[in-house]
Order: structure tokens, then sequence, then C-alpha cells
């Protein structure tokens, strides 16, 4: 049966698949997902709490059903089972002046690539850049993109939920946003006033690989 019911991310259930089976199997099913994914089953009380808060839920909600060791939410039609996550890094700003940075609370590292062989012998100075979490209000040019799109668009059209959304780490060269790890670059705005040779000081950036953190099997972040 769970064969049958994968959802749209690796790990994850489909929620309309679950909530077609009989309520016998359907609790079955999240037994066997559960012990398969390395948690700790849930006591009846829980069970029960998936079955009637998380699955029926709307598409937009945000539900949570915990236990020791395990967290089940859902992001639109997919069941997700995670470690418990940590306190969102909101207010962290990191100072990144070399090659590689590691991230706080187990939120894995950053690396930069260079763009093609040899940038790094031929002496590229790194430019100091800004690592922050969590904040609100931005907008982001991808590349190829006309106009400015908020993080919360770009989240939505990557399919981020927003329960991940506060541990993304968010670049900046002085007060500019220039990456969204893991989802794209932020090039600046058409009608940027900078000078064309202060662009080019600043784009492209060697790309950046976040490596390590615990949601790399979902899919995420590439």
């Amino acid at each position: 049966t769970l064969a049958g019911l994968a959802g749209a991310l690796p790990g994850t259930v489909s929620i309309p698949g679950l909530v077609r089976l009989d309520r016998p199997l359907r609790k079955a099913t999240l037994r066997v997902w559960l012990r398969q994914r390395g948690f700790l089953l849930p006591d009846t009380v829980h069970l029960e709490r998936i079955l009637s808060e998380v699955l029926p839920a709307r598409a937009d909600a945000d539900p949570l059903v915990a236990w020791r060791g395990c967290e089940i939410r859902r992001y639109r039609q997919d069941l997700f089972a995670l470690a418990p996550l940590p306190t969102p890094p909101l207010g962290v700003e990191i100072s990144w002046e070399g090659a590689t940075l590691d991230l706080p609370d187990g939120l894995g590292s950053l690396e930069r690539l260079p763009d093609g062989p040899g940038e790094w012998a031929r002496g590229a100075r790194l430019r100091t850049l800004r690592v922050r979490f969590g904040v609100s209000g931005l907008s982001c040019r991808p590349p190829g993109i006309a106009q400015p799109r908020s993080l919360k668009n770009l989240y939505q059209e990557s399919g981020v939920p927003p329960w991940l959304r506060p541990f993304v780490p968010l670049l900046f060269d002085g007060n500019a946003l220039v990456a969204v790890v893991g989802l794209c670059r932020c090039e600046p705005s058409e009608a940027c006033p900078c000078s064309r040779d202060h662009r080019s000081e600043i784009f492209p950036l060697p790309a950046v690989r976040w490596s390590g953190h615990p949601w790399e099997t979902l899919g995420y972040f590439r």
C-alpha cells in the first residue's frame, strides 16, 4: 500500500492517497511509514490527532503533531515526518570572508564554488558577504527574470514550506540581497542606480552550495 502513496518529495506521503483508505488501513499505513522513516511510533492520542487535525487541514494550513523525536507536518498535499525543527536563527548575522562557512544550530555549511576552472588559482579576491535568516520584506530578481519577486513568491514557486523558510540562508553584499541560497541568485534591478563597474564587482557571484542541513533528503535547496 505504501509504495503507491508516495508524495511529491522523497520520504513524504500523499495526503489524498491516505484519505482514500479506510480508517484502520490509514492507521496501519502511517505506522509502517513512520517505522520505515526511523521514528518512534505515536501513541493512540497522537495517531488520532494526525487523522483528525493534519490530514483534513486546509492545504495552506500549518498543523503540527509532535512526540519524542518526531514532528508531523503537511505542506500542500504532502505529509512530512521530520526530526524536530531547531529554533529559527532569526536576527543572526554572520560575516563570511573565506571559501566555506559553518552555519549555527546544525544548519550545515556554505561553500563558494568557482565559476570556472582555475578561478581560485587566478587569485580572485573573495568578497566579504553577510549571511542572515528570516528577513522580511525582501525581493529578489532571479537571472533571466525582468521584475523582482518577493521572497514569499519565490518560496511558493519552489515549493518550500513556510516552516522551512526561516532557515534558508540569505546572502548579502553590503545591503544588497545577492542570493537566496539553494534557490537562486538575485541580480540587480534593471532600475539599479549603481554604475556598470559597481555591478561587475558584485556579479556574477560564485555559486554557493549549502550542504549538511537536515532537509537534504527532501530535495530542497539544490
